[in-house]
């Protein structure tokens, strides 16, 4: 796999994972700028070992934060969740602006265009309210990584399933 051309997603990932994507990184002469993945390690891993190795990779996540569905009680669980995981990042040594690069949240979408769009938009805005609440150093911490998972069409299911699944991206698209 070219590391500099996709956005890497891992589930159930492993500190030594980290370590080989960035030992390939390097191989293939990926500029740290250019390496997007998600580790998708557990939320109880402690990454204390990990931090200097991930430093320089500033769109490496390590966290995976899912809502279990596209209600709102998902979502504020997700974000309380993602609180915790700032918490703990930050006790195993992370500055906030380190913690914050270092979490995405996968929000799977409902079919309400406009309820989407809203409930992502104000996913973002309380999240940034969080992150303000550690005083981070950069403004760009206040931003975070969504992977907005849309309904895969069923097979054989007709145009209704992919008109679906075409709203809940578009729904994604203009939340941001």
């Amino acid at each position: 796999v070219l590391l500099a051309g996709v956005d890497l997603q891992f589930v159930d990932g492993t500190p030594a994972l980290v370590h080989w994507l960035i030992r390939e990184a390097e191989r293939q002469n990926v500029k740290p700028n250019e390496l997007f993945c998600c580790a998708g390690l557990p939320l109880e891993t402690d990454t204390s070992g990990l931090r200097s190795a991930v430093e320089a990779y500033s769109h490496f996540r390590l966290f995976n934060i899912p809502a279990a569905d596209h209600s709102v009680q998902a979502t504020k669980a997700a974000i309380l969740q993602g609180k915790e995981q700032i918490e703990r990042l930050l006790k195993q040594g992370y500055s906030i602006d380190d913690a914050a690069a270092r979490i995405q949240f996968k929000l799977p979408l409902g079919d309400d265009l406009f309820v989407e769009i809203a409930r992502l938009r104000a996913f973002r805005a309380i999240w940034a309210e969080v992150i303000a609440g550690f005083n981070p150093e950069h403004a760009c911490s206040h931003n975070t990584w969504v992977q907005a998972k849309v309904r895969y069409p069923a097979a054989g299911a007709g145009h209704t399933d992919i008109i679906r699944a075409t709203l809940q991206a578009v729904s994604a698209v203009i939340a941001g």
